[in-house]
């Protein structure tokens, strides 16, 4: 999967994220906000949102090491 692509994903992953976040959670009134199930909506939403970014991640750097091992076996 290319660079862009994923990085599109992310994005488009992280949006999703807060606009769920907003419609399930912060929508209601304040004072009608029950905080532990807020802050289990913040944890989830985070949670996501950190398993977008680990993927980018590590996909970044397995493409960046199968780019140098090809470089390596170019040379040789």
């Amino acid at each position: 999967m290319k660079r862009s692509t994923r990085n599109m994903i992310v994005w488009v992953g992280t949006v999703a994220v807060c606009v769920i976040l907003y419609w399930t959670a912060a929508r209601t009134n304040l004072h009608f906000i029950r905080p532990l199930h807020f802050l289990g909506y913040v944890a989830v939403a985070a949670a996501a949102i950190t398993a977008l970014l680990c993927w980018e991640f590590v996909a970044a750097a397995r493409e960046s090491e199968r780019s140098s091992q090809s470089k390596t076996r170019e040379e040789s």
